[in-house]
């Protein structure tokens, strides 16, 4: 989840110097065969990007382990340019599927804490619906620990303040959940949360971090009744609404996210993650030009955590062929995350645009 936490590319179209506008070819994927990109984050996580339901294509995989028996994992579906699409988990025989797709290439991807990152690639270029894939895992050294792909809203209440309300032992647990938090390890954080509301049960920061890190680790029950206490314990802090409707939003309730999230608007207009959230909700209920409108405002004042608004923005915009707003967010993109995993195959994907361009 973003610290939630997490345009258009348009040369235009027919013909241009009286001869016919040339496509490149990822962007001919991403125009004709989705209709639409949808971004999610998982809390984790991260929210995911998922094509619209209309394809007759399928993808069938297996995940195993080292010793060869399936693995349960989180397994997530990439476009061409590296931005997730669907994400699923694989069962206890380490099956999945991925449904509904448009024909095209595509990479499955599995990159687990406890596993070293894997991937395999699918593509229906022939008369087959149907590619299956195997992701056969790597253990790795040690656990790792990271930050979700998109980041929750975290309290960071003045500790000076919290001592002359709280007990300081309550506060001394706060301080190491947050220190975990920053660390990646979400998991970690909840014992130090749940020990400092036990020495103040209405704690108000205390209770909306501790919701993030449930959210973050998906215990969706108990991010949510947590969440509640948060908002009832400090009815002007924006946060708990902010991670409220991130929760929402992952858990697919996209009218209540709405609600929640132009809820925390109304308290705060600059609050850059419910703007984010709320058009990733906007995504996923087909309502384009206000998830692109709050997806823009939610990079206004250049917070590196919703980066990830770039990718969804430069995917909206090449479905609608608007191939120099998307060049330009895919250009950004790269300015602030140039160690991403995808950055190399985004660069190839700028420099085919560019090409084009001046033929």
């Amino acid at each position: 989840m973003p610290q939630a936490c997490s345009g258009n590319l348009t040369e235009g179209r027919g013909e241009m110097a009286g001869k016919p506008e040339k496509v490149p070819s990822f962007v001919r994927f991403a125009c004709s065969e989705l209709a639409w990109v949808l971004f999610v984050c998982v809390a984790l996580w991260p929210a995911i990007l998922s094509a619209q339901k209309t394809g007759a294509h399928i993808i069938l995989g297996k995940v195993a382990g080292p010793d060869g028996r399936g693995v349960q994992v989180r397994v997530v579906l990439q476009n061409e340019i590296g931005v997730e699409m669907d994400e699923t988990y694989s069962n206890l025989e380490g099956r999945f599927n991925f449904r509904y797709l448009e024909k095209g290439s595509y990479l499955v991807v599995v990159d687990d804490p406890s596993y070293r990152r894997a991937e395999a690639r699918a593509e229906f270029n022939t008369t087959s619906l149907v590619a299956s894939v195997y992701i056969s895992l790597k253990p790795r050294a040690s656990p790792e620990k990271r930050s979700p792909p998109f980041e929750s809203g975290s309290s960071t209440v003045s500790i000076n303040e919290l001592r002359t309300k709280f007990p300081k032992k309550a506060v001394k647990q706060y301080e190491k959940g947050n220190a975990s938090l920053q660390r990646g390890d979400a998991q970690g954080a909840i014992p130090h949360f749940e020990k400092a509301l036990e020495l103040a049960p209405d704690m108000y920061p205390v209770l909306n971090n501790l919701g993030n890190a449930y959210l973050q680790t998906r215990q969706m029950d108990r991010a949510e009744a947590t969440l509640r206490k948060a908002i009832a314990a400090d009815p002007a802090a924006v946060d708990p609404l902010v991670n409220l409707g991130h929760l929402y939003y992952e858990t697919q309730k996209y009218g209540q996210a709405e609600e929640v999230l132009l809820r925390g608007l109304t308290k705060d207009p600059q609050a850059t993650l419910a703007y984010f959230f709320l058009g990733l909700t906007y995504v996923r209920q087909g309502k384009l030009p206000a998830a692109i409108q709050n997806l823009q405002k939610s990079l206004i004042g250049g917070d590196p955590r919703v980066a990830q608004a770039h990718l969804i923005l430069a995917n909206l915009f090449m479905s609608s062929r608007e191939f120099a707003k998307a060049r330009e967010h895919l250009e950004t993109y790269l300015k602030i995350r140039p160690a991403d995993p995808q950055a190399d195959h985004i660069r190839e994907v700028l420099s085919q645009l560019r090409a084009e361009s001046n033929p």
